[in-house]
């Protein structure tokens, strides 16, 4: 009676074990959670960009008062080539951070890119991309993209200083990025550049808010802490 049991019970594991599926190998499931991780990961440029919508979403409920006659934000209408400067440079995790002010009427203005002088931008990273009109533009401040003859100094300045000691990009944007502490610029109905330092109007958020993406970009504005070339605001960007 025993010996029957057994061979029945031998015989039923024997004929499900041929209904189950091999087990992968080694080398199989390392291919798959390769495939999985880069279906799933995000680069960190696209974070950044992500809180860059989330914020302009927010920037465009501010209301500015005499003398701003017209405020443009290039992160928005160059967006071509501000998100081509974020995809080649903005591919890991950077140890400096240089930071800017807002942008300049013929440099980010015009490229999406801090310190957009147009030679540095074109030739030297080798930047391309659309650039549409912000909408009130100012016919004294007009937007032309790669095509504006005009040049902006500080960026020729910042950008050749760079060039010179670290001949091509990618060996400054290898452990540097640089980036703008307000994307908005701010134009007197002259044309007059006006600066965030300027503004009569509190444009900051009345509590510290942290806005994180997925644990590897993290923004805190923090008011009060002067640093270089950031007038009376300071904003802390960590790359983790």
């Amino acid at each position: 009676m025993l010996s029957k049991k057994l061979k029945r019970n031998l015989s039923g594991n024997h004929q499900s074990a041929d209904n189950v599926q091999e087990e992968p190998t080694a080398k199989e499931t390392e291919l798959g959670s390769a495939i999985t991780s880069n279906l799933f990961s995000v680069p960190l440029w696209q974070k950044l960009y992500d809180v860059e919508i989330r914020m302009n979403t927010e920037l465009r409920e501010l209301q500015f008062s005499a003398p701003v006659s017209a405020v443009y934000n290039p992160i928005e209408y160059a967006s071509e080539l501000h998100c081509a400067y974020m995809r080649k440079f903005l591919n890991d995790r950077k140890h400096i951070v240089l930071v800017g002010m807002n942008p300049g009427p013929w440099g980010m203005c015009q490229t999406g890119v801090p310190f957009g002088y147009i030679p540095a931008i074109r030739d030297w990273m080798r930047l391309e991309g659309n650039v549409e009109k912000p909408p009130g533009e100012l016919s004294v401040r007009p937007v032309e993209g790669l095509n504006c003859t005009r040049a902006e100094q500080s960026g020729q300045r910042f950008w050749g200083l760079f060039e010179s000691l670290c001949g091509p990009p990618e060996n400054f944007f290898e452990n540097c990025f640089v980036y703008n502490l307000c994307p908005l610029a701010f134009f007197h109905s002259s044309g007059r550049n006006i600066t965030p330092a300027e503004l009569k109007v509190e444009i900051f958020f009345n509590r510290h808010r942290e806005t994180e993406a997925s644990g590897d970009l993290q923004q805190k504005p923090r008011r009060g802490n002067k640093s270089p070339g950031t007038s009376n605001y300071h904003l802390n960007w960590t790359l983790r």
